[in-house]
C-alpha cells in the first residue's frame, strides 16, 4: 500500500478474486512533492466512498512500523488513523521482519509471470492503474558482481514528475510479495519503498 517519500506519496490498490485465482491491481493514488500521505488516503476514501464494505488491509515496508524520535505514532498507525477518521476499518498486515531484497522481489515477479510457486495470476486495470503498470515497466534492474539483482532506483533522484519512477512499482512489489509469500519459495519478504 503506501509508499512514503518527501517527493512522492502513493498507494496501490489490489483486490483478490479467489474463485478465479486472480489478484487484481485495480487502482493507484498519489501526490507529488509537497503532498502528504493523508492526502493519498483522502483520495482513496473519496473514490471508494460508496463501497459497501469499508475495510482495508494495509501492506507496507517495515519502516512503516518505526517510530520517529519526536512522533508518538508510527507512519503505519498514522495511515490507519487517517482511514478510521473517514469511517474505514483497517488491518495492518506488516508485522515486522526483514524487507525483501530486490533480488527476491525480482524472482518473485518471475514466478508471478509464470503463475507458479503459489502466486495467482496478476491483472492490472490499465484505466485506473496505468501509472503503476508504467512504473513497473520502466523499473530497470542491474546485476552486481555477486550476481544479485538490484532495482535501479535512480528515477527517484531525477527532477520533474515522479509518477513513473519506482515508487508505484515498489508499492506493487510490497502487496504481491507480502500477500502471497506464504505459498511461495520467496524468502525475507514484506517491503515497500
Amino acid at each position: 500500500f503506501p509508499s512514503h517519500d518527501i517527493n512522492f506519496n502513493c498507494m496501490v490498490v489490489g483486490q483478490q478474486d479467489i474463485p478465479n485465482d486472480v489478484y487484481k491491481i485495480i487502482n493507484n493514488f498519489y501526490v507529488e512533492k509537497g503532498g502528504v500521505i493523508s492526502e493519498v488516503v483522502n483520495k482513496f476514501c473519496d473514490y471508494y466512498k460508496y463501497a459497501k464494505r469499508k475495510h482495508v488491509n494495509i501492506y507496507y515496508d517495515n519502516s512503516g512500523n518505526n517510530r520517529q524520535s519526536i512522533v508518538k505514532r508510527t507512519p503505519a498507525e498514522d495511515v490507519m488513523l487517517n482511514f478510521k477518521s473517514r469511517g474505514w476499518t483497517v488491518t495492518l498486515m506488516t508485522k515486522g521482519g526483514a524487507n525483501a531484497s530486490h533480488h527476491s522481489k525480482y524472482w518473485a515477479w518471475q514466478s508471478v509471470i509464470k503463475k507458479k510457486d503459489g502466486f495467482p495470476l496478476i491483472k492490472i486495470n490499465e484505466a485506473n492503474a496505468e501509472e503503476t503498470k508504467l512504473s513497473m515497466q520502466y523499473a530497470a534492474a542491474s546485476v552486481d558482481g555477486r550476481k544479485f539483482i538490484h532495482k535501479d532506483k535512480s528515477s527517484k533522484k531525477k527532477g520533474g514528475s515522479q509518477v513513473y519512477a519506482t515508487h508505484l512499482s515498489d508499492a506493487a512489489d510490497t502487496i504481491i510479495i507480502s500477500r502471497f509469500k506464504k505459498g511461495s519459495n520467496i524468502q525475507g519478504v514484506g517491503s515497500i519503498s
